[in-house]
């Protein structure tokens, strides 16, 4: 497996996000993301009972059915995720861990790092920053999600692959068939914040399709 970044620069607002499995990392460079081209579908998701500070049970919620929403509308029946409060634990400690120490800076766990309990995790991160100091969160559910789905054109079925110069492995990691469960994390920085979801079973395997 590999990670792949994505970064982009819209006026004043920089966004980033960086995906990866639980193999070695690298980065390709990638074109600004956009949202996913159909309408979210409503999908029936259990509400957690328990998630980190940082991530109250609407923003959980809607982080849950965005995901399912995605793995619903490729119709190819991948199952609905479920909320993982572990895994969600997880993620909050790398997203703490990147703000207070890396400026809100994209860098994924080690290989190691990863592992929840001897089992390598898949993560996919998110960043935006703007010119001014703010408070709360400036983005939502739908823009961190939406932004990682958005890569869909750049992964090539036929070659199992991204496209050539491209990013796709935030896409794949969320369609990725046998992944089952998702917990996902965020914290904040002066001017900007950060976004950490980990999965398991990790998808993201060099040389095999999503599903």
């Amino acid at each position: 497996m590999r990670a792949l970044s994505l970064c982009c620069l819209l006026a004043c607002i920089l966004l980033s996000a960086c995906g990866g499995g639980g193999g070695d990392d690298s980065s390709e460079p990638t074109p600004t993301p956009t949202a996913p081209g159909t309408t979210p579908v409503p999908t029936p998701t259990p509400t957690p009972t328990s998630v980190p500070t940082n991530v109250p049970d609407a923003v959980a919620v809607a982080l849950l059915a965005q995901h399912n929403s995605v793995r619903s509308n490729e119709q190819a029946g991948l199952p609905a995720l479920s909320w993982s409060e572990r895994l969600a634990t997880f993620a909050q400690t790398w997203a703490d861990h990147l703000a207070s120490t890396n400026s809100c800076n994209l860098t994924h766990r080690s290989g190691a790092e990863r592992q929840l309990d001897g089992t390598t995790t898949g993560e996919n991160l998110f960043a935006g920053w703007v010119s001014v100091a703010y408070d709360g969160y400036r983005w939502n559910a739908a823009d961190v999600v939406g932004s990682w789905a958005g890569e869909k054109p750049d992964y090539d079925f036929s070659t199992k692959s991204c496209a050539a110069g491209k990013a796709c492995g935030h896409y794949t990691q969320i369609v990725w068939k046998t992944t089952t469960q998702v917990g996902c994390g965020r914290s904040r920085c002066a001017q900007g914040e950060v976004w950490v979801c980990n999965y398991l079973p990790a998808g993201n395997y060099v040389g095999q399709n999503p599903y």
